[in-house]
């Protein structure tokens, strides 16, 4: 101020008043340390205001809503908060603040931070395979079966890759492991096993999990975004069958693929003659006629034959040889289930003669250096007939164990020609018009009336 006294005296101090104007509205940068979390501890809400404040207030908008204060730190400007996650719901998160400065200008801006809570493991949807169809595996052949999770997972490696046990016999049951390929980062871990030799799980049986195992992580983890560690136990599976991984619902590893094992080469299980290129009487073949027999393995069917088989027959009854018959085709014997033989024609020739046709002996087949394969390429090298030889003939061997059915006819084999002895009754050999001749034709053997 200045001036003077009514006597004229002039103020000549410095005395003085102030004031601040603040009309601007503070402002503020909104963090939070969250992102995807899981449920455990707490999110740290920090919000840095350009100006200290008087009290600003924190709103959090999600499935669990509240409005809080937040506390000052030591800088009024910055004020904080800890929210704790136990008890919140699911789902994403928004905060929001509110409040004045010192001066009483409100805050209108709309920063805000945001974080995603997760508290639910990783649960399993389902076990399938990328094989869609009845498929069987032979000796080093790959197959994978796949753990589908409903949603991502991370796999951190422990001291080896993750495993877990499927079914590799069938009688008695055996298991072996089945190792993790990849997928991480996705909803679908994949593991591939590779079949090796003895493994044998097929026809009535199907490859399945041993459902009190669970997947081994070997220290390692299988993490969600969030952090939350994944369901790894395999028994009761949402829409599995509690005791077995069933055919029944479509979660199924069964109910979405037909796996079959076959590490394992069939014996031979029999020899027979099923199909004839004639119809003979009596059961009896000649001189020309071919006889088609079958060599089985088991329940493997023959895929492929390198060389030329043979297999040893009994043709030597009437003093002439066995015949030796070589491979001529695979067979077909039953579509449905695949099951293919190896099919040798003997051709009766002269000299042959059997009373019942059947190999020799059980070392009669010989692979004469061929290689035989199976249609899981397994490499077939028993050589062993099943059964000694029938005295009913090839089609009775594997009648050999009671109770006893009726025995097919055998088949007889009769590769020997007729002969005949010609006679008359005129001792002169001269044969008068009013004479008569008998001539008598003495067959070999009975003889057809032409």
């Amino acid at each position: 101020v200045s001036g003077s006294d009514l006597a004229g005296n002039a103020y000549t101090g410095s005395d003085q008043a102030t004031f601040t104007l603040d009309t601007t509205p503070p402002t503020v940068t909104l963090v939070d340390s969250g992102g995807i979390e899981d449920g455990t501890g707490s999110v740290l809400v920090t919000a840095t205001f350009s100006e200290a404040m008087d009290g600003p207030s924190l709103a959090i908008a999600g499935p669990s809503s509240s409005t809080v204060s937040l506390t000052a730190t030591s800088d009024t400007s910055v004020w904080i908060y800890s929210l704790t996650k136990s008890g919140l719901i699911d789902g994403d998160y928004t905060f929001t603040v509110s409040g004045s400065d010192l001066a009483g200008n409100a805050y209108t801006g709309s920063d805000q931070a945001t974080f995603t809570l997760d508290s639910t493991a990783p649960n399993i949807n389902k076990v399938t395979s990328s094989v869609t169809a009845t498929t069987t595996y032979g000796i080093g052949q790959k197959f994978d079966i796949i753990i589908e999770y409903d949603e991502p997972v991370y796999l951190t490696l422990g001291t080896q890759s993750p495993t877990f046990e499927i079914q590799t016999l069938d009688a008695p049951p055996v298991y072996s492991t089945i190792t993790y390929l990849s997928g991480s980062g996705t909803q679908s871990l994949t593991f591939e096993y590779t079949v090796k030799a003895g493994d044998n799980v097929k026809l009535s049986s199907e490859v399945t999990m041993q459902v009190s195992d669970a997947l081994n992580l070997y220290g390692g983890s299988l993490l969600d975004t969030a952090g939350n560690p994944a369901r790894t136990a395999l028994a009761n599976v949402p829409g599995q069958s509690p005791t077995l991984w069933g055919d029944t619902e479509p979660s199924s590893l069964n109910f979405n693929a037909t796996i079959r094992i076959d590490g394992k080469a069939d014996e031979i299980s029999r020899v027979e003659s099923k199909l004839s290129t004639v119809t003979f009487t009596n059961g009896t073949f000649k001189i020309g006629d071919v006889i088609k027999i079958q060599l089985e393995y088991g329940s493997d069917a023959v895929a492929t034959v390198t060389g030329t088989p043979t297999l040893e027959l009994n043709t030597s009854g009437c003093g002439g040889v066995n015949r030796v018959v070589e491979f001529s085709r695979i067979r077909t014997l039953d579509p449905a289930i695949s099951l293919a033989a190896l099919e040798f024609d003997y051709v009766v020739q002269e000299g042959d003669c059997s009373t019942a046709l059947n190999y020799v002996s059980i070392n009669s087949f010989s692979l004469n250096g061929a290689q035989i394969y199976d249609t899981s390429n397994n490499l077939l090298t028993d050589t062993t007939l099943p059964y000694s030889p029938h005295s009913n003939g090839i089609n009775s061997n594997i009648y050999t164990t009671p109770p006893y059915p009726p025995l097919p006819d055998p088949i007889i084999i009769d590769g020997i020609r007729p002969t005949v002895i010609l006679m008359d009754n005129d001792s002169d050999d001269l044969l008068l018009g009013t004479e008569t001749v008998l001539v008598t034709a003495t067959f070999s053997e009975a003889m057809l009336a032409t």
